[in-house]
């Protein structure tokens, strides 16, 4: 699934772990806010956090940058 989930996480320098329980965990940081999602394929995990983050407020509008969270 490299093909489709790559393109999302490397230019949000999102990571992506496997899970022993057989699922994906996709996590982003900036250093002192930790965003982590969950599921059972690596382009879900993905989607759950970038859906996660952007509910946060933490996704630029143009949707492909992390910021700040919104104020």
């Amino acid at each position: 699934e490299w093909s489709e989930t790559g393109p999302l996480i490397q230019p949000m320098n999102i990571s992506l772990h496997p899970h022993p329980v057989d699922c994906y965990i996709a996590q982003w940081t900036d250093g002192e806010t930790l965003f982590a999602e969950a599921d059972s394929t690596p382009l879900l995990a993905v989607c759950r956090l970038i859906l996660a983050l952007h509910a946060a407020g933490w996704l630029a509008k143009d949707g492909d940058r992390l910021g700040g969270a919104a104020s």
